[in-house]
């Protein structure tokens, strides 16, 4: 788990349990982690310090490579938009804040409506660009599992969680919430979300063979190499 008070100095506006869960399933909380999306291939070995994780990602980038960086796999065609450097994205505290910022503009475009509830529809977008597709690739799941887990942690467990526990709509329709049973965590089974008494913490593979990922929304301005980010802050401590 993430030091709390690197937490509440860099992401303030982000419940610790949310900043906790996108880092666990982003980076498994390696700061210097780097998530190769298309360009060079996969990493053979993940870098163990900053200065090998900012070379890495250097040489990457040189490469034509789109690639995530650190904590919250920042990616590296966003930048610009964040005027970060390379050295400073590798930063914890800077990246935490660019995980803030993204966070809060697909919360705030998440809507009341659609899969899942809000705080899931954002975890979608923040890995996919949209608050659809993190639903079918598996992302909000490992997402909801490592916020159920965390959200016991930085509490009380006698205690009701601070934040309302996820809900999870599958393909079909059926929304799947937790009654009884409240303080068990949610993991899917077979296709549908069961509530189950052990949680088994996943992490997704950085280097996985898959399409470019983008954490930003689809939506206009554009900058000039396609890639969309817009920042809108609002506070998102307390979600419904």
């Amino acid at each position: 788990m993430l030091d709390m008070t690197l937490v509440t100095a860099c992401s303030p506006q982000m419940h610790p349990a949310i900043v906790n869960a996108i880092a666990k399933t982003e980076s498994g909380f390696n700061p210097f982690a780097i998530g190769v999306n298309k360009g060079a291939g996969r990493l053979t070995k993940q870098p163990t310090s900053y200065n090998q994780a900012v070379s890495t990602a250097k040489a990457l980038l040189a490469r034509g490579a789109n690639i995530d960086m650190g904590l919250g796999q920042i990616n590296s065609a966003n930048l610009n938009w964040f005027r970060l450097s390379v050295e400073q994205v590798f930063d914890p505290c800077t990246n935490l804040k660019a995980m803030q910022t993204v966070y809060q503009h697909c919360y705030d475009r998440a809507g009341n409506s659609g899969l899942g509830n809000r705080m899931q529809r954002a975890w979608s977008c923040y890995n996919t660009g949209n608050s659809r597709n993190g639903f079918s690739n598996g992302y909000v799941n490992k997402v909801t599992g490592n916020y159920n887990y965390f959200v016991q942690r930085l509490q009380n467990p006698a205690t009701k969680p601070v934040l309302p526990q996820p809900t999870y709509q599958v393909p079909n329709q059926i929304i799947v919430e937790r009654t009884e049973n409240a303080s068990m965590p949610l993991q899917a089974q077979n296709g549908t979300l069961v509530v189950v008494d052990d949680l088994n913490l996943t992490v997704s593979d950085l280097n996985a063979n898959n399409a470019p990922v983008q954490k930003v929304a689809e939506e206009k301005p554009k900058n000039p190499n396609g890639n969309v980010f817009l920042m809108q802050k609002s506070s998102i401590f307390n979600v419904n």
